[in-house]
């Protein structure tokens, strides 16, 4: 709070508004979002990919713990190693945009996460999974970058709160759901078939 104080300018005179105000802006805003092609596929696309994470994220302790034998700190280290991944992946989202676009890059980085899915549900082998963990890890963060700038870009400044919020709820709101998919696949079948059916339903 002491540093927002410090980094947002007060204004001179409070803005007064109304619910009924309110209530306009938020109709205003979900109305661009529902009547924007661009954005609906967006937060689609996106909602999907965070759906198919979800499923394997709920279920990735049971994972490592019963098919990769690792213990607490055995986790710690792989989900540490992954994110490796997930930092040089940032550093070069920016190049990787500019150079592919929007579509290309998120596109690529759903189908090079889905890979991730599959590669663990394809072993038991630790080195194997924190390939497929860190290129999970990577493509989260390249196509992250990708989304949100093209949402950026496209959202009207004066709309931008409560569109890109309305994104961010359908985006959010299925990760819930992924999270009991994914639970209840891998109670009736385990772990790794679980893994592989989030990849292909991504792919």
């Amino acid at each position: 709070a002491a540093l927002l104080r410090r980094a947002i300018p007060l204004t001179q005179h409070p803005v007064n508004t109304s619910i009924a105000q309110v209530k306009a802006d938020i109709r205003s805003g979900l109305r661009y979002f529902l009547t924007t092609p661009l954005l609906r596929v967006i937060a689609a696309l996106v909602g999907s990919f965070a759906f198919c994470q979800a499923i394997v994220l709920a279920v990735l302790v049971i994972y490592a713990t019963k098919v990769l034998t690792l213990g607490q700190v055995g986790y710690g280290v792989i989900l540490s190693v992954a994110a490796v991944g997930d930092v040089v992946a940032s550093l070069l989202a920016r190049r990787v945009d500019a150079r592919f676009g929007p579509f290309v890059t998120v596109i690529g980085a759903g189908v090079v996460a889905a890979a991730g899915y599959l590669f663990l549900g394809s072993t038991s082998h630790r080195v194997i999974a924190v390939i497929g963990l860190a290129l999970e890890a990577a493509a989260t963060a390249v196509g992250n970058v990708a989304s949100i700038s093209l949402r950026h870009r496209t959202i009207p400044t004066e709309r931008f709160g409560i569109v890109n919020n309305s994104i961010a709820m359908c985006i959010a709101g299925v990760i819930p759901l992924g999270a009991l998919v994914g639970g209840i696949l891998a109670s009736a079948h385990g772990t790794r078939t679980t893994f592989i059916v989030a990849g292909s339903l991504q792919l």
